[in-house]
């Protein structure tokens, strides 16, 4: 389990995603304001990502036994994407930080 430092920036990245859902300067101003270990939080998600790793085949019976799940379609996956290393947490690929979140 990460750090009590790491989970209150967890928390509060997630929370401040309620009134700004991108990330913006404004979001990390914000995010930065609420919880001032943010950077060191983030450094230590980059550092310990594969920690937080879990092969969802392990957990969930079933997981990629369909076609349909195999080409990553209805379960939150892109199409081709693996199901075997998923982050459980932690800070998100650098593509997706720059359309989505």
């Amino acid at each position: 389990m990460a750090p009590e430092f790491v989970l209150r920036y967890l928390v509060t990245h997630e929370a401040v995603h309620l009134a700004v859902p991108d990330h913006s300067q404004k979001f990390w101003l914000t995010v930065r304001s609420l919880c001032k270990e943010t950077e060191r939080a983030k450094q230590w998600l980059s550092a310990n990502t594969q920690r937080l790793t879990v092969d969802l085949r392990e957990i969930i019976p079933g997981w990629g036994d369909t076609p349909r799940a195999r080409d990553g379609e209805g379960n939150g996956r892109a199409k081709g994407a693996s199901a075997q290393a998923v982050p459980t947490t932690g800070p998100r690929p650098a593509r997706a930080e720059a359309t989505t979140l």
